[in-house]
């Protein structure tokens, strides 16, 4: 039966990998449906083995601590996920690091996520990460998915500290924009605290362009730049960090509130010091 389940668990990750190559960073309802078809799997037992099983897209040089996650969300056709990964940068301020369940949740509300129902990850999320969730409302948290079990949100933080502390009456997933454009990404954005709503669009050498939305949080401290959010998107679409493949890297943000500039420069200086940045202003 072991190597039966082995064989199977193999001929899976074979066909999502095929399947990466065309939507490196998430699978869509119709396919998912279709592989839990055909190996006779629920939406958890397939999220299971590839939280378990799938670990290219994570970036850990510092830790070495290799974290997955997925999004899962319910549609009238289908489960559609959406990964998520850590990503390090080397000799490097660790308050840079992009974890995981950030890396998830935003790949998933940039790609037009109406909600996610189910969290799921590898290792137990950390207080920051437990911080950042709870900038969703709490009628719309997902449920944790950890070792097999699942978990609603509130038991990983109960008393908590959120957006509604601050007399935030739009928090963050609550309301939903399409957005193709960087200037479309940017008034997506999520940015009640200071009012700098800001997107990167990072381009590379084949011509694909990725989007980082900025998302701020109440506690302050684990909010997500755009420029931070953009460099995880070029790790999911390539399964390797790809800074030599970056060529040309545009902020937009408000000029009356304009924060963005030292962590986009000080990162880009790091990673690709030939790289100009363009900010742009509104």
């Amino acid at each position: 039966m072991e190597n039966h389940a082995s064989v199977q668990t193999a001929e899976l990750l074979q066909q999502v990998k095929k399947l990466l190559k065309n939507t490196p960073n998430m699978i869509e309802a119709v396919a998912f449906e279709s592989l839990k078809l055909q190996f006779k799997l629920t939406d958890l037992q397939l999220v299971h083995i590839l939280i378990n099983e799938l670990n290219q897209f994570s970036i850990a040089p510092i830790s070495d601590f290799h974290v997955i996650a997925i999004a899962l969300e319910q549609t009238d056709i289908g489960s559609r996920i959406y990964f998520g990964a850590n990503l390090e940068f080397d000799k490097q301020a660790l308050s840079l690091v992009v974890h995981a369940e950030q890396s998830a949740i935003h790949n998933a509300w940039l790609h037009g996520a109406k909600k996610i129902d189910i969290l799921a990850i590898n290792e137990a999320p950390c207080g920051f990460c437990r911080q950042f969730i709870n900038e969703i409302p709490t009628q719309l948290q997902p449920k944790i998915f950890l070792n097999a079990q699942l978990t609603n949100f509130s038991d990983y933080l109960p008393n908590s500290f959120g957006p509604a502390d601050l007399n935030i009456e739009q928090p963050f997933m609550s309301t939903l924009k399409k957005a193709e454009t960087l200037e479309e990404q940017c008034f997506a954005s999520y940015a009640p605290y200071t009012g700098n709503q800001s997107a990167c669009e990072i381009t590379l050498d084949d011509g694909h362009t990725v989007f980082g939305r900025y998302i701020e949080n109440a506690a302050f401290n684990p909010s997500l730049s755009p420029l931070q959010a953009a460099l995880n998107q070029v790790q999911l679409y390539l399964g390797c960090s790809g800074y030599e493949q970056i060529t040309a890297i545009r902020v937009m943000q408000s000029r009356a509130h304009a924060n963005q500039e030292g962590i986009t420069r000080a990162i880009t200086q790091m990673i690709c010091p030939e790289i100009n940045v363009e900010f742009d202003y509104y």
